[in-house]
């Protein structure tokens, strides 16, 4: 186990530090978790490796105690840019904002975890402008046998009806604080009980923070959907449909019967989205390719982003991102012993033990994995790790 040495105070009353890991040198945040659901839930946490949330190093016992280790993100949560007037919320960029946490939290829910504390204090905006999800000190996992939470927890203003006893909650508690965060942003800190905001989020704002859970938006797509709406009301209301039907009808379905007709002449690669932007550099080409792979991924689209992976390697690519993204995706379904091979083949066949630093990041994601993999699997790893020694 890695040993840590406490370096100060991130938030003294909740007794959170920032430590620093005595072998890799790397900072992290420290925390104290209060009890056996919070350390499943977190474990729960480590074990699937979600994206947009910071990762967990490790979990441990301290004097009776377990204590959480994650990664240490620099930056400003959207409440310290809200009061220090540093970013103006718009509605697109509120958008943005609702986006990244239907993409983190669908996954999360299907998991059976509920968040509980979304709040502009527990969303950060990291230096490099990467957003994350942190704390989840006040989440639970969702039982179907039960109707009501059993410990009424939350940040007022913020937390739902059943989060005080009126229902269990679920991950429509979620998409309550999501609507109030959305007012918080927009009204520049009012709570929608103080202020509505006005404008094309008004309604998703009214049915994200309905009473009544089933008058809320279902799911993380439901919201999703939501909102495009609401960018695009003009275009999808009854008028306008009317004259997309007028337009399929007489200027578009001659032409697609006009294209089915000379279908062997159009073919296309289908797949050959790195193309589609003539003006695109390799280099974007290749990051494009790389975010549609995380996003598949963090979507649980496990077979596309397997699918993508191997286009990419047929392709001769054989780089770190390659074998990274390869293990995510392998780990993100739990198949500890084939994420940790594809890390195992890039040390040895693709960058060369001899070439290759005990401390490199591929080095340390496999020595994260050993734990969950099978004997046959930890006894490579220990060899490689002999080798490097």
């Amino acid at each position: 186990m890695n040993e840590y040495k406490d370096i100060d105070f991130l938030d003294i009353k909740k007794n959170i530090k920032l430590t620093k890991d005595t072998v890799t040198g790397k900072t992290y945040v420290k925390k104290y978790l209060k009890s056996q659901s919070q350390y499943e839930i977190y474990k729960q946490l480590q074990q699937s490796n979600f994206s947009g949330i910071p990762k967990i190093i490790d979990l441990y016992f301290e004097d009776n105690c377990c204590v959480l280790i994650e990664e240490y993100i620099e930056g400003k949560s959207l409440q310290q840019l809200i009061d220090e007037k540093a970013m103006i919320f718009t509605p697109d960029r509120v958008e943005e904002i609702v986006n990244f946490l239907c993409r983190t939290l669908k996954p999360i829910h299907k998991s059976g975890i509920i968040h509980r504390d979304i709040t502009a204090s527990n969303i950060m905006y990291s230096y490099d402008n990467q957003m994350y999800l942190i704390d989840f000190g006040n989440s639970r996992t969702h039982k179907n046998n039960q109707s009501t939470d059993t410990e009424y927890i939350g940040t007022q203003n913020y937390a739902a009806p059943e989060q005080f006893g009126f229902g269990q909650s679920d991950s429509r508690t979620d998409i309550y604080a999501i609507g109030v965060l959305c007012n918080v942003l927009l009204t520049g800190g009012k709570y929608p009980h103080e202020q509505l905001c006005k404008g094309r989020l008004t309604k998703v704002i009214k049915r994200c923070t309905a009473v009544k859970p089933k008058d809320r938006y279902r799911s993380m797509t439901g919201l999703k959907i939501g909102m495009f709406r609401a960018r695009h009301r003009f275009f999808t209301s009854v008028p306008m449909i009317i004259v997309y039907v007028y337009a399929l009808l007489f200027f578009l379905l001659p032409s697609v019967i006009v294209m089915f007709a000379m279908r062997d002449e159009l073919k296309t690669d289908p797949y050959d989205e790195y193309k589609a932007i003539a003006t695109s550099s390799p280099a974007e080409k290749s990051n494009r390719r790389w975010d549609i792979i995380e996003n598949c991924i963090a979507d649980g689209n496990y077979d596309e982003a397997q699918k993508r992976l191997d286009e990419a390697a047929a392709e001769g690519l054989s780089d770190i991102k390659l074998y990274k993204l390869y293990s995510q995706n392998y780990e993100a379904q739990q198949m500890y012993d084939e994420a940790a091979q594809t890390v195992i083949d890039y040390i040895y066949n693709v960058k060369g033990i001899e070439n290759f630093s005990k401390k490199a990041y591929m080095v340390f994601r496999l020595n994260y994995l050993y734990p969950n993999c099978s004997g046959s699997v930890q006894q490579t790893i220990d060899a490689l790790n002999q080798a490097l020694n």
